[in-house]
């Protein structure tokens, strides 16, 4: 069984989760970005008016309605359109960007296994991270500073109002 996070969900997570589990990275995703859910519960979530001040069993029939038609639109735009356009999107991708990769890979005189190799060594670099390289914690530090040092000025060069 393989997992993947989904492509725009990816970024809310870890790095080091992104490395084993974004669909860029997982060779066998294809052109997939596993966002399928999100977009059928944002479609579902436009019927909500429709039941919004109706009873529990209004608002199941609605959502039972919703997935029914959404099914029988998904099966036909999927056999139409949908297949055919990832088909033809592929092989553009094959054709142009397949070159244009190759091209770049021979001139850096890099090899899919050394692609592989810097993907190991990074998963493994964040795997024995134990804590953030003290440069990076002082750099973090030294913006935090700054942040309330902004604040501090600011507060005390804004007029004061007061009550009387």
């Amino acid at each position: 069984m393989q997992f993947f996070v989904g492509a725009f969900h990816g970024y809310a997570h870890s790095w080091q989760c992104q490395l084993c589990f974004h669909p860029w990275v997982v060779t066998v995703a294809g052109l997939e970005d596993f966002e399928t859910c999100e977009w059928v519960f944002r479609q579902q979530n436009q019927t909500a008016p429709l039941f919004w001040h109706s009873s529990s069993y209004h608002c199941h029939m609605t959502m039972d309605w919703f997935y029914c038609q959404w099914n029988s639109d998904w099966t036909l735009v999927l056999g139409a359109y949908f297949l055919a356009q990832n088909y033809k999107q592929a092989l553009k991708i094959i054709n142009q960007t397949g070159v244009a990769v190759d091209s770049l890979m021979a001139n850096l005189e890099c090899s899919p296994d050394n692609l592989q190799m810097c993907l190991q060594q990074e998963k493994e670099y964040f795997r024995d991270l134990i804590q953030e390289p003290e440069e990076e914690q002082m750099a973090f530090w030294y913006l935090e500073m700054l942040q309330e040092l902004e604040l501090e000025w600011y507060m005390s060069t804004s007029p004061r109002l007061s009550f009387n």
